[in-house]
């Protein structure tokens, strides 16, 4: 491996990585589509905010999963850095989105309809395609994360967070408030002091 390609990260901050937020991801990433399959008849602005969510964690963790380091961007996490070489690229091949992903352009779709504000908002409009499927896409993401659970090294994750990867298969929509997103702490990712809640 070379030098632009190696993850820049000691085993002890990957899984002090992972155990925060890459755990974060997944449950919020469940958590969204929970939201959005309760507010499924709604319209508004807490639907909205879900769904952007949803947008965000499908973006992570797809680029998590199928990506690649570029020498552009070589602090960003994937995969292959919890798995001995060659291990995880074997399994999913870097840049193969599957299908619901593939489908909708999330790289694409997620930066021209949620995260910058551009006017290829207009052709989505006109188009009719203002669709996203986050039931087939969180079949799509939870998997391969099932998959690293059982792959990745121990140096570099811990029980812990093994266990909190796989029990995403089991807070799918259909677990509604039983799912471990609705009540399990989610870590320090992000964060607004309650000072800064208020004008």
């Amino acid at each position: 491996m070379n030098e632009a390609t190696a993850c820049p990260r000691t085993d002890i901050e990957l899984t002090d990585f992972a155990d925060e937020h890459l755990v974060y991801e997944g449950r919020m990433l469940v958590y969204s589509v929970n939201r959005l399959w309760q507010l499924r008849q709604e319209v508004g602005p807490e639907r909205n905010a879900h769904l952007e969510s949803f947008v965000v964690h499908t973006r992570c963790l797809g680029d998590f999963i199928w990506g690649s380091r570029r020498k552009s961007k070589p602090h960003d996490a994937f995969a292959s850095d919890y798995c001995r070489p060659g291990e995880w690229e074997s399994r999913f091949t870097p840049g193969a989105l599957p299908p619901a992903l593939e489908d909708i352009e999330a790289r694409y779709r997620a930066g021209r309809e949620v995260v910058h504000l551009s006017y290829f908002r207009l052709d989505v409009r006109e188009s009719g395609g203002k669709n996203w499927p986050p039931g087939l896409v969180l079949a799509e993401i939870v998997p391969p994360l099932l998959v690293l659970a059982d792959l990745a090294l121990r140096e570099r994750m811990n029980d812990g967070t093994r266990v909190a990867l796989r029990d995403l298969e089991r807070h799918g929509p259909e677990a509604g408030a039983a799912s471990v997103a609705t009540g399990a702490y989610f870590g320090g990712t992000i964060s607004v002091a309650s000072s800064a809640i208020r004008p």
